[in-house]
């Protein structure tokens, strides 16, 4: 995996929000899909793109307990099919989640914070990959906030 000299990754943008809004730059104000409840800011940052740290400061007070939730996505894969309906073909993905890691937050001064590893060894570098990360209460489905952007940027045809 190359390095880019550092990666952050900030959002405080409406979950409601349709994808592809980006994930940098002007942040608007962050609530969640359903209730539209002000929820804070997510922060997921690197210096080399496999240890991460995240951060997450809740709007408002709270004693709630949170999680980090990261995927490793790769992109740019290719399967050549030797089976089944599809056997002979050559299918595409765009993204393949490769490491998925739901990791418990630490709280103190009204800051939630996490570390991760992520292990991207194993896929080429000349794919693309992208990381997402997504915020819970402790013990809950339901995304509070979330981010994401690209490690490997797909190549400009």
């Amino acid at each position: 995996m190359r390095n880019t000299g550092g990666v952050k990754i900030s959002t405080r943008r409406n979950l409601s929000s349709t994808a592809g809004n980006g994930t940098t730059g002007s942040p608007a104000r962050a609530t969640t899909k359903s209730s539209g409840e002000k929820v804070g800011i997510l922060t997921v940052a690197s210096a080399d793109t496999n240890r991460w740290q995240v951060s997450f400061t809740p709007e408002g007070a709270t004693d709630a307990h949170f999680e980090i939730h990261a995927a490793l996505l790769a992109g740019a894969i290719d399967s050549d099919v030797r089976g089944g309906e599809n056997r002979g073909r050559k299918l595409n993905y765009d993204f393949v989640v490769v490491n998925l890691l739901p990791i418990g937050m630490t709280s103190a001064n009204g800051m939630a914070k996490g570390k991760f590893i992520l292990n991207p060894a194993r896929i080429h570098s000349e794919k693309t990959l992208a990381l997402t990360a997504w915020i819970t209460r402790a013990g809950e489905l339901e995304p509070l906030q979330s981010t994401g952007g690209w490690l490997v940027a797909p190549a400009n045809n």
